[in-house]
Order: C-alpha cells, then structure tokens, then sequence
C-alpha cells in the first residue's frame, strides 16, 4: 500500500509540472524605431523571441485591435504614429511549436524642437537674419516640447555625443556652452521625459569664419541699404568709412571686444572716435586706392577678420 501511495504522489508531481511548463508565456518583445516618434512618423516593428522559433511560427500584428498584417516569420510591420496626444496599442500573436504568445506596445506620438543661437555673435542694426556661430562662440540651445504648460520635466542633453550631467536635469530645458576653437561643427541633442511626454531631438550647426562688410556714412547718417564687399565708389568730398563686423564675438560694444586697423596703401590708420570708423577725403585726381582692413578679437585668437577693398575716386 505504501509503494503504491508514493508512486501516485511522484507522478502527480511530475504531471503538474509538466502541464505548468505548458501555461509558461514565451519570451517575445516588440522593439521599435524610432522609439519616440513624431505625429505621423512611419514606426518599425519587429518582434524578438529567445525561446520561440520565429521564422517558422505564424505571426499577427494588430494595430488598434485592426488585423494589419500576418504571416510565417512575419517578424516586421510597419505603422503610423497617432496625432499628438493621442495613443495607440500595437499588438503581436505568435503561434507556433504548440504554443501560443503574445505582447503589446503602447504608442505616443510627441515632438521636441531643439533650436539654438550664437549668444555673442555681432551683427550690425537692421540686420534680419540669425548670427551665425564662429569658432569660440557661446552656444544657447533650448529644447522646445510641441505641448505647453509641461511642469517638471527631466531634460538629457548631450554635446558632440556626451552627456552633459552637470546641465542635465529637471526643468533644464535650455543649455549655453562655449564652442571649442578647434571645432567645426558643433552637434546638441535633448532627449525629455516627464508624466505621458517622451521627447528627442537634435541639432546640429558649421562654425563660420567672421567677415565684414563696407558702409558710408555722410552727416551723421549710416547707409546700412547698401554695403560693399568690393569696391567702394567715394562720390562726395568728405566721408566717413565705416566697416561692420558680422558673426565676431562682441560682448557689450566693438570698442572693449575688437582691434580694428585700416590699411591705406600700407599707411595703418586707426578710428578716431569709434574703432570701426575713418574719415576720408577725396582726392583731387580721380583713380584707386587699396584698403586693407584688419579686424581681431581681443579675446579669442582665432577670431580673425582680413579684408580687402578698393577705393575708387
């Protein structure tokens, strides 16, 4: 009687864990790219399994509970992002080897813009467009969520592919960095999360090389409408040259942050009331004069302007 009681306790044993090996969910995940998509993004899927074959198991996908493709050894799909906001449920059966798995996704769409500007790149009054960044200019670069009102965010932000701990953090969603004077090209990216938001971006910019540009000015009247890179026609007997600096670090006036020298016909001048200025008369006898204008930063070495003009009477 008790050989016969033991038996029946070892193959109860054995048969339960057999029919718990049967009920085991199989180790399948869903990986997609990009993992933080913007409204309207195509998305790839692929499912992933270490103890299903998947090449020879019938696939499934559904996306919002709506049958969108199948197959053996369909392991990737293809998907739209929903509009901001809003969710969608991306879901994968896999059927094969007498089991049956399956596992699903929650898809948002959100969108980080990530914007920068040179903080102190010079340009002269009136002019429209964005400064542009030279070699040693300090970079401010904001990360812009697509939804406002967003309190508590936590902002990653990298430089050149490293991390930034130190600038990193809740609510940092802007960073200033000094560019490295050996650098050509500077690369920022933000990635942001914080309640249902997930965010990432990047941007990326060419460091330019300062330049300048050629203005009169008569009577106290500066001609921003019409500069010169060339020639310089001097029509009128007294004239003031004025020479204006574009993407040159600044920090409060030309005068504390720039060395400007002109060069006539190799007699160095140097302006008198303002640095960028020099007044001029008109010859007599009507032909060309050379000009050579040297602009340095008193700060950053490799901030340097050389430009050559010709005079014409």
């Amino acid at each position: 009687m008790k050989k016969i009681l033991t038996i029946f306790i070892f193959l109860s044993i054995f048969s339960t864990k057999s029919a718990y090996a049967q009920l085991l969910p199989e180790d399948i995940s869903i990986s997609l790219f990009p993992n933080n998509p913007k409204p309207g993004q195509i998305i790839s899927a692929t499912v992933e399994s270490f103890g299903m074959d998947l090449s020879r198991s019938k696939i499934f996908w559904y996306y919002n509970d709506k049958l969108i493709s199948s197959g053996i050894g369909k392991t990737e799909t293809k998907v739209t992002s929903p509009n901001f906001g809003q969710k969608a449920s991306l879901l994968v059966r896999v059927s094969g080897g007498g089991s049956d798995s399956e596992t699903s996704v929650v898809i948002s769409s959100s969108e980080l813009d990530v914007i920068w500007e040179a903080v102190d790149s010079y340009t002269p009054p009136f002019y429209k467009g964005k400064a542009l960044a030279p070699i040693g200019t300090k970079i401010k670069v904001v990360a812009m969520p697509s939804v406002g009102g967003l309190k508590n965010l936590s902002y990653t932000w990298s430089h050149n592919g490293s991390v930034i701990k130190g600038l990193s953090g809740t609510n940092k969603d802007s960073v200033t960095i000094k560019t490295d004077s050996l650098s050509q090209r500077e690369l920022f990216s933000a990635s942001v999360v914080g309640g249902t938001f997930e965010g990432q971006n990047e941007t990326s910019l060419d460091l330019r090389d300062p330049s300048a540009v050629l203005y009169t000015k008569s009577n106290g009247f500066i001609d921003y409408a019409n500069g010169y890179i060339n020639t310089l026609p001097i029509n009128s007997a007294g004239l003031t040259l004025r020479i204006e600096p574009f993407n040159i670090n600044v920090n409060k006036n030309i005068s504390d942050s720039l060395d400007v020298m002109f060069d006539i016909e190799g007699e160095v001048f140097r302006g008198e009331v303002l640095p960028q200025e020099l007044a001029i008369t008109k010859p007599e006898n009507s032909g060309q004069s050379s000009l050579k204008i040297n602009i340095s930063s008193l700060k950053e070495k490799f901030q340097i302007v050389k430009k050559a003009f010709t005079l014409s009477f």
